[in-house]
């Protein structure tokens, strides 16, 4: 029978431990069956990982941190106040900023070593397409996440959908510094390598910051990670699209 949330009083399914409304513990309105103990009905152990300061000048500590121990640096960090927009430009535009200019760099020095003054444009305009791609990538996925949640039992919260969406960026973002080699190739590697380990750490952060129940986990991930590519292709197709016209009028000059 559908569980009524005692905080708004929205109508939830059957097991529900979070109001997929407003995201309060149903732990009072629906009691676990004896012997069994769904995740995170109560708040969490506050952990022993490092607490996020979503500062620009604390990005890259929490980062490292992120990587070191994942799943401690997201206990303690599952309540950690923030709001998307320092989530995003504290942290993500941190990150993906310093990766820009990485890319930037390797790839200026080894496209302008062949092609000339004119592959240095061509590089930048790329980059800018893959810093944008990259930024609004973290936004999609965060607004899927959330989106998808109450179907999966999980609690619906915007500011922990952004949380985990930019967790699992993180090492791809990490990974892209590396780029600064003047090596395609490595850095391609490096940043699929990345994205394996960003896989990781969304298969355990859904449990922790957004309660999905652990029968759950592997189906809302494979989930997100399809939801994600359908729109990260649409997206890719317009701004490639965009890049090739660019392209196209600077032969043309």
């Amino acid at each position: 029978m559908p569980i009524i949330c005692p905080k708004c009083g929205a109508s939830n399914v059957d097991g529900a431990t979070f109001c997929a409304a407003c995201g309060n513990s149903l732990a009072v309105a629906s009691p676990p069956p004896a012997g069994s103990s769904p995740p995170y009905s109560s708040p969490p152990p506050s952990g022993s990982g490092r607490r996020a300061s979503y500062t620009m000048a604390g990005a890259v500590g929490d980062a490292i941190a992120l990587l070191r121990d994942p799943v401690g640096f997201m206990t303690a960090n599952r309540d950690t106040p923030a709001t998307r927009n320092q989530i995003l430009i504290n942290y993500v535009g941190v990150l993906a900023a310093i990766a820009f200019v990485a890319t930037l760099i390797g790839d200026s020095i080894y496209y302008g070593f062949y092609f000339g003054g004119f592959a240095i444009g061509y590089v930048f305009l790329e980059a800018i397409i893959g810093l944008i791609l990259e930024v609004g990538g973290v936004f999609v996925v965060g607004l899927v996440i959330k989106m998808l949640a109450p179907n999966f039992k999980s609690m619906s919260s915007d500011v922990n959908a952004m949380k985990l969406s930019s967790y699992l960026y993180t090492p791809f973002f990490i990974a892209s510094i590396l780029r600064i080699i003047p090596i395609p190739l490595l850095g391609d590697i490096l940043s699929f390598l990345g994205l394996l380990y960003g896989l990781y750490i969304l298969y355990k952060g859904l449990p922790i910051l957004v309660a999905t129940p652990q029968d759950q986990v592997l189906t809302f991930e494979i989930v997100i990670v399809v939801v994600a590519i359908v729109i990260f292709v649409i997206i890719g197709a317009i701004l490639g699209a965009i890049l090739a016209v660019a392209v196209g009028a600077a032969f043309l000059m």
